[in-house]
């Protein structure tokens, strides 16, 4: 197995961004990354994409368990001891955007596979996922960041059998990072299609403000062991990209159209009944 490096991992992790780091997790600032590098905390995934999903496992045994075999978990791309456990990454081949409607679907089963990861490893859902510890901090001590696989995982490579088959759909039954993100998604969508019929279809600039309102309603009630609400910037991208999504495939001729079909469809599972009873008249067969 090829083995991870630190220059590698500075380089899939993009040091020209901006990002937020400090040296103490009360005491973070936004800086470039070049110069967060050199921090002790560090943004795990700058900007709205997901380029790596990292756990937190809060137990003495959590190295041992994150790189131990046999386990049900892939081979983690690095693994940074703390104080209480360990913070352990899986980098990905292809990156997963956090706010885009269009690609709801590949985010949804991110999550699913980060649920998996928690469960299998028996990591903290609270965690956030968002400020991790640095595995290339110039100051950790020898011993304290071991590097994995070098190998980028597609999702389909991190399913492990504890990953859930769907995700709650109700808010308070959310339990990680992703899933909150996800639930957002689903219930801000469908209120956002309903907005919009009533609001006469006036475009996506018109349906981005009450949807930030609903969103941001939606967000105050994650609960704290999913990792509580997210960050305004994100719950703001999130109804951008809704807003816009709604706009571009919800219009009065598609609605007037799916209820046209509707009706159809509605009327056909009516007759068939009746359909089926007069051919068994006819027949003699009642």
């Amino acid at each position: 197995m090829e083995m991870l490096t630190a220059p590698e991992w500075q380089h899939r992790w993009h040091p020209e961004r901006t990002v937020w780091a400090g040296d103490v997790k009360g005491g973070l600032k936004r800086m470039y990354g070049a110069d967060a590098l050199g921090r002790r905390f560090i943004q795990a995934n700058p900007k709205a994409m997901v380029a790596a999903l990292v756990v937190d496992i809060d137990r003495p045994s959590a190295v041992m368990d994150a790189l131990g075999r046999p386990r049900e978990h892939p081979d983690p791309s690095w693994v940074v001891e703390t104080p209480r456990g360990a913070h352990v990454g899986w980098w990905l081949a292809d990156p997963v955007t956090r706010t885009d409607a269009a690609h709801e679907k590949p985010l949804r089963y991110l999550a699913r596979i980060q649920e998996g990861l928690i469960r299998s490893l028996g990591a903290d859902p609270a965690y956030a996922g968002f400020i991790t510890r640095n595995p290339v901090w110039p100051d950790l001590g020898p011993g304290e960041v071991l590097w994995g696989t070098a190998h980028s995982y597609a999702l389909h490579e991190l399913r492990t059998p504890s990953m859930p088959g769907q995700l709650p759909r109700k808010l308070e039954t959310t339990r990680s990072d992703l899933g909150r993100n996800c639930a957002l998604f689903e219930h801000g969508r469908v209120e956002a299609y309903r907005m919009y019929r009533e609001m006469n279809y006036p475009g996506a600039d018109a349906l981005y403000r009450p949807t930030i309102s609903h969103l941001t309603s939606l967000n105050a009630q994650l609960p704290e062991k999913a990792g509580g609400p997210l960050p305004t910037n994100e719950v703001l991208g999130i109804a951008r990209s809704i807003s816009s999504w709604t706009a571009r495939r919800h219009t009065r001729e598609n609605f007037t159209e799916l209820q046209r079909t509707r009706g159809q469809r509605s009327g056909q599972a009516r007759r068939t009944p009746q359909d089926e009873r007069a051919r068994l008249i006819l027949g003699g067969g009642l």
